[in-house]
């Protein structure tokens, strides 16, 4: 059977494969198993949030020259409209420049083509609104699945947002309201621009058509401005803002506008003092929140809409002192010619000099922003920062903060001036704690400049707690979804391109569903080798669905592998392939080792830690786990991994007291819970030894510092450094209860006794000892509560006694006893010991196991001694090779 499925070239967006149409059942079967899987906890808010998402980050406007003539489409829709000669400007309508004024009212033109072309038009745009709708629809829901089988939906919807919903937005929704533009003339509801009655049929079904698609339109466009904003403070595209606050009130003062132009034509006077109320907003909104971090964008634009609201104001004067009438054909005539050619001019001339008012407005607002963020240029410990000063909004915080957007020749941030802002965002959210808005500001400064992820994530963890809003729940929303897209992207870098995101996502999927195949195939072959009876021909027809199962899914891996061959987990993958299906485990090694390797690269490329308060104690060679208030832990460095036993990733998620012995493990989680509750900490930033727990379940000591790094009470964030404390090998040590009980012992114990962990724990001490030394050691367990911590470090309880090995003869030990744990109440009777035992003497020079007697010669004795104890507790085959390395 050939395999039709093609993979396309690098730039193509589709995905790599594409399914056979004579798909085997077997192929069909895996499909079911990863296939889209449950929500898990999604609900409608989040595939409304996942089409948003989509819509809202996959725009074509992020270019210089789209953004600047998106700014001034905005402007000149509106501009133009108030202009227009229906309105008491004493200005010669036969013009070219009016001309061009007419055509940028793009309704009104289609108007004039009559009323059938412009219900084609109606219905086209009513077509691609409902459409549009759907598409949004579908994406929610492969959201709420996470799977999209498409992906040609994606870039029709940016297409559409960008154009119809952005950035034509009053010139859509002016053709959308002009069906139901209608006024009462002698008793009846005519159109005001075509000659029809409004409530005749058919005209009151495309009334009604006009109706709900404005409504719908409307909609749409609020929730696209809702999430129309950028999480990274450092972005250079023109038109990215913090926050949708002030988009979105600009958006419905636009839409007041245009209700005004197309419904409340015949009354002029309103019209006129809408125009005036919503464009005077538009600006003052602008000013107030200076809302996109390029400075010159926030100068343009507030020059513009002072320059709207100057116009609009003048009109509304000249409609309120002019006199007028209606003429035959409905619009207004008026009166008054030298005074409305007087006030016409004063406009004209006014407006560049309201453009260079409105730009010098929003140019003194950020230079006093930026003046107000070198109040804060030093934090001292124990002032108040509003005694440095007082914010009068959380938005004027956040425009200070831009302040540390200064980059060097090199494109560098200057790390002076991002100290600042992050001054500034301290001290906002100091002032205003329970602002949403300041804790995903700074939470977005933590993760993109300082790549402080675990800080990052708590000051957003405290806004989900805060209640935000549904602007803030989709910025939330937003850095969830980056995070999930970096960290299962189509690259090593972790891509956050949606488009390759899912086209990745899918192609791995596809990979799994041969993967799974090929397994069901060979599983299906060996279970008929099982029967009694074997039909020959279905033998055959198994082995051979097996082989193209296999070959299948080679041939895939093969293809996916050619255009992301730096992706850790799909190299995991087919190396797990490799293993299972084709039996190479010499293969799947070398995949294995790339796939490491590639996450080795990806994980020295990122951030590196600055040891901060533990200073020298941190380097690369450092054992770094990082856990949350909880115990949770999030992340462990590759040193941690190794040290412990573990691959890397496995850690994350799980308690760290999983890395520590009963009763360590069961005590530490109430250790946080104290801390957290009276903030009194009693270990931080001190260096203890203590024991860690290997994942082959025996113990070893180490050194332990932990440090708070970021976060208060629960969203607190601590480091654990370890390093491994080097172990004389004539010492071995053992952790106990007070009643003698064994806890844990070390690896070197364990070489020396021949017992395994799991032995030992649970076991009374003093029955790994000789029957004569027993009640001995039970006699200095119990004179241990008599003495002092420090009395017991000078080796104030110590006994000789001879340990009974599992294989061998007994050892000769000399036994101190030490306190296990610090600052434990003496009176609890959960308070344990460590027993540290000296080998007196090596018995090795006459050795007697049950496989017969030892005499090593003189020089070989200390290696042999060492070789042979760790042989007898490990009985291998590896001993012989391990004894021959003594005489090279």
């Amino acid at each position: 059977m050939e395999r039709q499925s093609s993979f396309g070239s690098t730039s193509s967006a589709g995905s790599a494969f594409s399914k056979s149409p004579a798909t085997p059942k077997i192929v069909k079967d895996a499909e079911k198993e990863h296939g889209p899987e449950s929500g898990g906890g999604q609900n409608l808010l989040v595939a409304l949030f996942g089409a948003l998402y989509t819509l809202a980050k996959e725009k074509i406007n992020d270019t210089a020259g789209v953004a600047m003539f998106a700014i001034w489409v905005d402007f000149l829709m509106i501009f133009t409209l108030l202009l227009m000669y229906e309105y008491p400007w004493k200005v010669n309508p036969d013009i070219w420049i009016y001309k061009v004024f007419y055509y940028i009212q793009i309704h009104l033109p289609i108007a004039y083509k009559g009323y059938m072309f412009y219900l084609v038009i109606f219905y086209i745009l009513v077509a691609i609104l409902f459409i549009s709708v759907a598409i949004c629809v579908w994406v929610g829901w492969c959201f709420m699945n996470d799977s999209f089988p498409f992906l040609w939906p994606i870039k029709v919807a940016r297409v559409v947002v960008s154009l119809f919903v952005s950035m034509f937005y009053i010139a859509s929704l002016n053709i959308f309201l002009m069906a139901s533009a209608c006024d009462k003339q002698g008793g009846h509801w005519k159109h005001i621009v075509f000659d029809v009655d409004c409530l005749a049929l058919p005209h009151v079904i495309h009334a009604a058509f006009s109706i709900a698609s404005g409504v719908v339109f409307l909609t749409v466009a609020l929730l696209l401005a809702l999430a129309d904003h950028e999480l990274e403070p450092m972005s250079k595209s023109l038109l990215a803002a913090p926050h949708s606050m002030c988009e979105l009130r600009s958006l419905l003062c636009k839409t007041v506008i245009t209700v005004a132009d197309i419904l409340f034509k015949p009354q002029p006077h309103t019209q006129v003092i809408m125009y005036t109320i919503s464009c005077g907003l538009i600006f003052y909104y602008h000013a107030r929140m200076v809302p996109h971090y390029v400075p010159w964008i926030n100068v343009l634009r507030g020059g513009l809409n002072l320059v709207l609201a100057w116009v609009a104001l003048m009109g509304c004067i000249l409609s309120y002192t002019v006199h007028w009438e209606w003429d035959d054909h409905g619009h207004p005539h008026w009166h008054d010619d030298q005074y409305r050619h007087m006030m016409t001019i004063i406009t004209v001339v006014g407006i560049p000099l309201m453009f260079l008012a409105g730009a010098g407005i929003c140019w003194g607002r950020l230079l006093y922003a930026w003046k107000t963020a070198l109040k804060f240029k030093v934090l001292p410990p124990n002032v108040k920062p509003r005694l440095l000063h007082r914010f009068s909004s959380e938005f004027d915080v956040e425009v200070s903060s831009r302040v540390g957007r200064v980059w060097d020749e090199d494109g560098v941030l200057d790390q002076t001036a991002v100290e600042l802002a992050e001054n500034v965002l301290k001290a906002g959210v100091a002032m205003m704690p329970n602002s949403v808005f300041l804790h995903i500001v700074y939470s977005n400064f933590l993760i993109e400049v300082r790549h402080n992820h675990q800080l990052g994530w708590s000051h957003l963890e405290r806004a989900k707690r805060l209640e935000p809003n549904l602007s803030y729940q989709f910025s939330i929303f937003t850095r969830q979804q980056e995070h999930k897209q970096k960290s299962g992207g189509a690259g090593g870098e972790g891509s956050v391109d949606l488009v390759s995101y899912v086209e990745f996502q899918k192609n791995y999927r596809s990979l799994l569903v041969y993967h799974k195949a090929s397994l069901v195939a060979a599983r299906d072959f060996w279970r008929l080798l099982t029967l009694d009876v074997i039909p020959l021909e279905r033998l055959g027809s198994s082995f051979k669905s097996m082989d193209e199962m296999e070959s299948m899914a080679e041939k895939t891996y093969k293809l996916v592998l050619d255009r992301y061959p730096t992706n850790a987990k799909l190299l995991k993958s087919y190396g797990k392939f490799l293993e299972s299906v084709k039996n190479d485990p010499w293969g799947a090694a070398r995949y294995y080792a790339e796939a490491e390797k590639q996450e080795e690269l990806a994980e020295s490329a990122g951030p590196e830690y600055m040891g901060g308060e533990l200073g020298g104690a941190v380097n690369e060679r450092s054992a770094i786990i990082t856990i949350n208030a909880m115990g949770i832990i999030q992340s462990a460095n590759k040193a941690a991994c190794l040290l412990l036993g573990y691959k890397k990733g496995d850690l994350e998620g799980k308690n760290v007291s999983c890395l520590m012995p009963a009763p360590f493990s069961v005590r530490h989680n109430s250790y946080l819970h104290n801390y957290i509750t009276t903030g009194k900490a009693k270990i931080l930033d001190t260096m203890r030894e203590v024991v860690a727990l290997h994942k082959d379940r025996y113990v070893f000591p180490v050194r332990l510092t932990v440090s708070r790094v970021n976060g208060e009470g629960p969203d607190s964030v601590f480091m654990d450094v370890m390093k491994a404390v080097e172990s004389d090998p004539n010492i071995v040590k053992g952790w106990l209860l007070t009643n003698g009980t064994t806890l844990c012992v070390d690896q070197s114990f364990v070489d020396l006794a021949g017992y395994t962990p799991s032995e030992l724990v649970g076991k009374p001490f003093s029955s790994l000892v000789t029957a004569a030394d027993s009640s001995l050691l039970d006699s200095a367990i119990v004179d241990c509560a008599n003495y002092h911590e420090d009395e017991l470090r000078e080796g104030a309880v110590q006994v000789d006694a001879s340990l009974q090995h599992k294989y061998a003869e007994d050892v000769p030990v000399r036994i101190k006893f030490e306190m296990g744990a610090t600052q434990v109440p003496r009176s609890s009777v959960s308070w344990w010991l460590r027993c540290v035992c000296w080998v007196r003497q090596l018995p090795w020079d006459h050795l007697t196991t049950k496989a017969g007697v030892y005499t090593p010669t003189e020089p070989l004795q200390l290696c042999w001694a060492t070789k042979l104890r760790r042989c007898i507790s490990r009985i291998s085959v590896n001993c012989c090779h391990s004894l021959m390395g003594c005489y090279t």
